[in-house]
């Protein structure tokens, strides 16, 4: 919930190029309120929001972001 996400700034590459996120002129999520850093249509977000992240090379570029991926442990393995 730390709102990287949601900044251009924060992304490297081809992740941001995504037509279905409005940017600001400061590279921010149009939606992102600038003080909670939350975002305002949360309900009716981009698909590319509800499924972000969907691997952890997507979280290299973002150090703030709290959420990580887990390794489980599978005994059949």
């Amino acid at each position: 919930m730390c709102g990287d996400c949601c900044n251009l700034n924060s992304w490297y590459g081809e992740q941001v190029k995504n037509p279905s996120v409005d940017f600001d002129e400061d590279g921010r999520c149009k939606f992102q309120d600038k003080e909670t850093k939350k975002c305002m249509i949360q309900k009716a977000k981009p698909l590319v929001c509800v499924l972000f992240p969907q691997h952890p090379s997507e979280l290299t570029s973002l150090p703030n972001c709290s959420f990580r991926f887990v390794r489980e442990y599978n005994d059949k393995q």
